[in-house]
């Protein structure tokens, strides 16, 4: 037993003892039993085949000139990724572990990514001529508070296609709430003026709105003014780590449903042209609904997490130190557990194996869930967050399927009943709406 518990994880161990009890509900069984148990799980995690890295951020800059309340990287040194390291990096990507994958994606990533502009810049030039050598080609990612930008960087940035996504939370005074400088000074200003020089040189890009539970209450007004000022890819994420009581959530939905239904009015000229995440999801939820209706089976996305970290993506750290995606980085319990190696010495496979397993496995919760067929996924590290096990579903991801699915049937039933056909689905849906509204929407 000491051997197959030592190969997991402190993480792994927690989660995987969660399942296991779960699973034998509640009965007792010998330390032989255990033992044999735990021996079986470490070998299936072994002979797991793990799919190609795909895709690699790179921490360019640890830290970042803003400090904002919500940030999940927590407190890191002011660390600058060198360029002989992210170049490493690349060729690691490149011709290691994207094995015989044709398309990479590099996310230029921090902290604040354009503290290190010329290391940015180099990586991208660099990582271009790699990827053409070994005949594959390189898309890149910049996640940015844009107070750094200038004319000459936004046109580098599009010269070389490379994909922008300015973190701005909408209103200026939802904005500089929680997204103020290191000097605690608001931070609205210095963004606008990157936000203009985007809008200047990009047809399109997408703006990455954090909301918190006090700035709830005005997410449909931020979501107005920044779709009034050209934003057309808005991305809402609801801020994990941080306490959602149940008003809060109440207020967030009845925000994200106030949304919906603005952009769906018939006849709105700027419903078509502004892409909203929660809209997408939605979307996807009704197109669930109307091939499988009520039922239970299990849909395409083929897992109860829905979280791929580790499997076909990592992030790399500006020392080299690699993790399964960056929201890894910022819990110290996370990164002891799931350190996955270094740019140096490689990669170490079990790791990524335990957690592709603990991810493919799910919570109880998740396994027994009525509304697992409309499930997209959570996030582990959310998950852990709010629930103390990578494989308990946040509360809030619960929400947001139940919430969606109450909305898709809805839509659904109207357009069958407009058609004259009979209303799909067993009776669930009307169920889940119930739950939502009261519990939710205070409806």
């Amino acid at each position: 037993m000491k051997f197959a518990m030592e190969s997991l994880s402190l993480v792994g161990r927690k989660n995987f003892l969660r399942i296991i009890h779960r699973k034998l509900r509640g009965k007792l069984y010998t330390l032989t039993d255990v033992e044999k148990i735990f021996r079986i799980l470490a070998d299936n995690i072994r002979s797991v085949s793990l799919p190609p890295i795909s895709r690699a951020e790179l921490f360019l800059a640890d830290g970042c000139n803003l400090n904002c309340t919500y940030c999940f990287e927590g407190l890191k040194p002011r660390r600058l990724m060198p360029l002989e390291l992210a170049q490493t990096a690349v060729e690691r990507l490149v011709k290691e572990w994207s094995r015989d994958e044709k398309v990479v994606g590099i996310a230029l990533f921090g902290g604040e990514p354009l503290l290190n502009w010329p290391v940015l810049k180099r990586v991208v030039e660099y990582a271009k001529e790699n990827a053409q050598r070994s005949g594959k080609q390189v898309s890149f990612f910049v996640t940015t508070n844009g107070t750094l930008l200038n004319s000459e960087r936004v046109r580098f940035l599009k010269d070389h296609q490379v994909y922008v996504m300015l973190s701005m939370d909408g209103l200026p005074e939802v904005h500089d709430r929680h997204r103020r400088t290191v000097k605690n000074r608001p931070s609205f200003s210095l963004v606008w003026r990157g936000f203009q020089l985007l809008r200047e040189h990009y047809e399109t890009f997408d703006v990455r709105m954090t909301v918190m539970p006090d700035t709830a209450p005005l997410l449909f007004e931020s979501v107005m003014f920044l779709s009034e000022h050209g934003v057309s890819n808005i991305v809402i994420v609801p801020a994990f780590g941080v306490e959602w009581r149940l008003d809060d959530r109440k207020v967030y939905w009845q925000q994200i449903r106030r949304i919906a239904e603005h952009f769906r009015s018939a006849g709105r000229q700027d419903s078509a042209s502004v892409r909203i995440s929660p809209l997408q999801d939605l979307e996807k939820t009704e197109e669930l609904v109307k091939r499988i209706g009520g039922g239970s089976e299990q849909n395409d996305f083929g897992c109860y997490s829905g979280c791929y970290a580790g499997a076909n993506g990592v992030a790399v750290t500006s020392s080299g130190e690699i993790f399964p995606c960056s929201a890894f980085v910022g819990s110290k319990e996370l990164r002891e557990s799931y350190r996955l190696g270094t740019v140096q010495e490689g990669l170490n496979n079990f790791r990524r194996q335990e957690l592709y397993v603990l991810n493919r496995y799910g919570g109880l919760k998740c396994q027994q869930c009525s509304l697992r067929s409309f499930c997209q996924g959570t996030c582990m590290v959310a998950n852990h967050y709010a629930t103390g096990y990578l494989v308990e579903p946040d509360p809030m991801t619960c929400q947001k399927t139940a919430f969606y699915v109450s909305i898709a049937k809805r839509r659904v039933h109207e357009a069958c009943m407009a058609s004259g056909l009979t209303h799909l689905g067993s009776g669930e849906g009307e169920k889940n709406e119930d739950w939502v509204d009261s519990d939710l929407l205070g409806s």
